[in-house]
């Protein structure tokens, strides 16, 4: 049986088991995803809008360590940067 690649991730200096490391991506990719889908998940307030983007960059950068390490393995790709739907009409109305 094969055993999906997980990012190896180590937290104050505790390397984390196979499903650990699992555990941690699901819960990055879906607080991602949530993100990244719902109309400001964060408030509809500038700084609500303002922290809903930060995060979304952070979690681009986190999901960009966490895939580009596996990228040389079968069957894994490289990660494309996603951002908010409302993002383009956020940096308008702040501009």
């Amino acid at each position: 049986m094969m055993i999906p690649a997980e990012p190896t991730i180590t937290i104050n200096g505790q390397l984390l088991s196979h499903g650990q490391a699992m555990a941690v991506r699901v819960a990055v990719t879906v607080y991602h995803a949530t993100l990244t889908t719902e109309v400001d998940p964060l408030g509809a307030d500038e700084h609500g809008r303002r922290m809903t983007k930060a995060y979304v960059e952070r979690y681009n950068e986190v999901l960009k360590l966490m895939i580009d390490g596996l990228e040389q393995r079968p069957g894994m790709t490289r990660m494309t940067e996603v951002t908010h739907p409302m993002a383009d009409d956020f940096d308008e109305r702040s501009g």
